[in-house]
């Protein structure tokens, strides 16, 4: 049986209830619980860095903290880099990952970069970590891996989002809701989603950061280039060389059973 996704509140719960919303939290939570802080505080420094959750595995596996950035620099001409890092190569990725490493261990930077707000975090992240490569879209990662899968909470204000909010998810909110300013848009999105819990850290309702990454999916939803379940389906194809690790990703579903219409437009999905 098909299910037809045609609007934007079906298709953010289903991105939350499927574990679609972004599959590696869920991931590196569990981890957390299973194979220790440690563990994981390489695995997701790595993914930071090359958005590639093979190489983070292999990293995690084979390094430990005082070995870790021996592990990337080796790897590093050969190393895999997800779309979001593509650009993270050459003598400029290099410099970017010899500043970081001045910072220490992976569990030094990570609490180097604990923050108990956004504010605080991008302020941290501008006055100590220049030239890291972490722009606006990397610094919203940030705040994601360390709240959601290190146990570390960030609060983020209104104002966080208006001075922040990197540029996909405010072009998908300019597309979808022309009229409405974005703060609008936001809680919009994240009132949708607010009674369902959020990947990663357990007890934790959906909230604005949430609504950015379900902004990001309806924008490629819209124009076709993204399909519900191509994140987790990514994912566990990055990791088919771990199957000790396939069981802390979200499961694969029946994706083709969500239709999305061929005549699919912006009046139909904000709706």
């Amino acid at each position: 049986m098909s299910i037809v996704i045609n609007n934007y509140k079906e298709f953010s719960r289903l991105l939350v209830a499927s574990k679609e919303l972004d599959p590696m939290y869920d991931f590196m939570y569990n981890t957390r619980v299973h194979l220790g802080p440690e563990w994981t505080q390489r695995f997701a420094l790595h993914l930071f860095m090359f958005y590639d959750a093979d190489g983070a595995a292999r990293c995690a596996k084979q390094s430990d903290h005082n070995t870790f950035w021996d592990f990337v620099v080796c790897d590093y001409p050969v190393a895999k880099r997800g779309t979001e890092r593509r650009h993270f190569r050459g003598a400029n990725g290099m410099n970017a990952v010899e500043a970081l490493s001045k910072h220490g261990t992976p569990d030094r930077i990570w609490n180097k970069l604990s923050s108990s707000s956004y504010s605080e975090l991008v302020w941290t992240v501008t006055n100590q970590f220049q030239g890291c490569q972490i722009g606006p879209y990397f610094m919203w990662k940030l705040m994601d891996i360390l709240d959601r899968c290190l146990g570390t909470p960030v609060d983020i204000l209104p104002n966080d989002i208006l001075n922040h909010l990197p540029e996909a998810p405010r072009d998908a909110a300019k597309t979808l809701w022309p009229n409405d300013n974005l703060m609008v848009v936001m809680d919009r999105v994240r009132h949708c989603v607010e009674d369902l819990t959020a990947p990663g850290e357990p007890n934790v309702d959906c909230g604005y950061p949430e609504a950015e990454t379900i902004l990001c999916a309806l924008k490629g939803y819209l124009k076709g280039t993204y399909h519900i379940g191509s994140d987790i389906i990514r994912r566990h194809n990055e990791l088919k060389g771990h199957p000790d690790l396939l069981k802390y990703l979200p499961p694969k579903l029946d994706w083709k059973q969500y239709v999305r219409p061929k005549d699919l437009d912006t009046a139909q999905l904000s709706t």
